[in-house]
């Protein structure tokens, strides 16, 4: 659920580097919103954003023990490295977010947990089984048939 809904956020942005996510705990979606340009005139807004994930706590009330999942989609909508960035992680972490999940590439996610020191090689790799990537009723992590994106629900 979190990880597929957060690249269709990704699809829907106007920027350069499509980035989106989801705010997400037990199934429940609590906010979802792609990466924006700034709007100020002060701003050189080609090259000035609102990340996606200061974007989707904008939009949550409390973010305390949930789950935030981002993507990044390259110009063919091919998922890509969407690792939040050193200040993302510290707002998810002031957040409380818990755990932050994000795609690596096509069939793999990582997943960080925010205030910790971990860095990118001591991130969890989640690789989704070649099942769940195609829908296959039987895999432990089954999309709707009617969605057929390489990515599953991993944690939620």
């Amino acid at each position: 659920m979190g990880i597929d809904l957060a690249i269709r956020q990704a699809l829907r942005s106007e920027c350069r580097f499509r980035v989106g996510a989801v705010v997400a705990s037990r199934g429940r979606v609590f906010a979802a919103a792609p990466n924006k340009r700034r709007n100020s005139p002060t701003i050189d807004f080609r090259h000035s954003t609102f990340h996606a994930e200061e974007a989707a706590l904008r939009r949550v009330a409390d973010a305390s023990g949930r789950e935030i999942y981002v993507a990044r989609v390259g110009a063919s909508g091919t998922p890509m490295l969407a690792r939040p960035c050193p200040r993302c992680l510290k707002l998810l972490a002031s957040a409380g977010i818990a755990r932050a999940y994000y795609t690596i590439g096509l069939g793999l996610i990582g997943m960080t947990v925010p205030g910790t020191t971990s860095s990118p090689p001591d991130d969890a790799i989640i690789e989704i089984s070649a099942a769940a990537r195609s829908g296959n009723p039987g895999s432990r992590h089954p999309l709707p048939a009617k969605d057929h994106h390489p990515y599953a629900s991993v944690a939620g």
